[in-house]
């Protein structure tokens, strides 16, 4: 429908409603169960914390990954200001 004759309706429209004449049939209104709900808000922030669980652990598969393992002997672990431990 072309935007002019959008325009005509939504005038006609406008005016019925002005002029009391437009036909509206309510709807029934809707209850809700909140019980219901709050479970539901439970069981998706459960399965979104799942999902942010996975995103690190695979985060940190994929550092270990690419990063290459350190030395391991005896002795005191290296500095990281200022050089090696002796």
């Amino acid at each position: 429908m072309p935007s002019k004759q959008r325009g005509d309706e939504l005038r006609k429209i406008i005016k019925s409603i002005r002029d009391g004449t437009f036909k509206y049939e309510g709807k029934e209104p809707v209850t809700t169960n909140w019980t219901q709900y709050d479970h539901a808000q439970i069981h998706e922030m459960a399965d979104y914390l799942d999902n942010i669980r996975d995103f690190v652990e695979e985060a940190d598969r994929r550092i270990k990954e690419r990063t290459p393992p350190g030395k391991r002997g005896p002795g005191r672990m290296r500095s990281i200001a200022g050089g090696t431990a002796n």
